[in-house]
């Protein structure tokens, strides 16, 4: 019979502690392996949330997945039946998420309601955003191919930019902005 915490520390290191630190460090194991204590606690309900996980892995065969899906009361759904539930599932969660990603304009600012104003304005006339471009370089363009309105579109620029991506405390008031954009080409 070895010690144990001659394999966990190495046999040179072992003989080279004294009797009272040889002491300590198998009551410090002790410690940490019989879950006294909150870090023994923690460690103990680790591992056996670990091992829980590990074993509901390793039985999880053809009989198991019947089982469970006896629990969830789909015991007379056959294979056909359950790819149709699965694909229906995995649409709902694609549209969620693709209807998470894009904010309505209702929930947007009062400067990016009126930037997307202006875009819709442009697109009346068949001029549009590139889906490269950002609102910088899309309002950077507007105002080269616009002279009449550039000092316009330059003011509408700035503040949106400020008002959109600058601190919250200093918000621009965008109604006047949307009543001088006045674009004729």
């Amino acid at each position: 019979m070895v010690a144990p915490l001659r394999f966990e520390i190495g046999g040179a290191l072992y003989h080279s502690l004294s009797e009272q630190e040889l002491l300590q460090a198998q009551a410090g194991q002790e410690f940490l392996s019989n879950g006294e204590g909150w870090f023994g606690q923690m460690r103990l309900a680790y591992d056996a949330a670990a091992t829980r996980w590990n074993l509901f892995l390793l039985n999880y065969d053809q009989s198991e997945q019947q089982a469970l899906i006896q629990r969830l009361g789909f015991e007379k759904i056959d294979q056909a039946q359950l790819t149709l539930i699965s694909l229906l599932v995995l649409l709902v969660f694609f549209l969620w998420v693709r209807r998470r990603g894009k904010p309505s304009i209702e929930d947007t600012s009062a400067s990016h309601k009126a930037y997307l104003q202006l875009r819709q304005r442009l697109s009346k006339i068949k001029y549009e955003k590139e889906s490269f471009e950002g609102p910088n370089d899309f309002l950077e363009r507007v105002k080269k191919d616009f002279p009449q309105s550039q000092n316009e579109i330059e003011n509408f620029r700035q503040a949106y930019l400020y008002d959109y991506f600058g601190p919250g405390d200093q918000k621009q008031n965008f109604k006047k902005l949307q009543k001088q954009i006045l674009l004729k080409r």
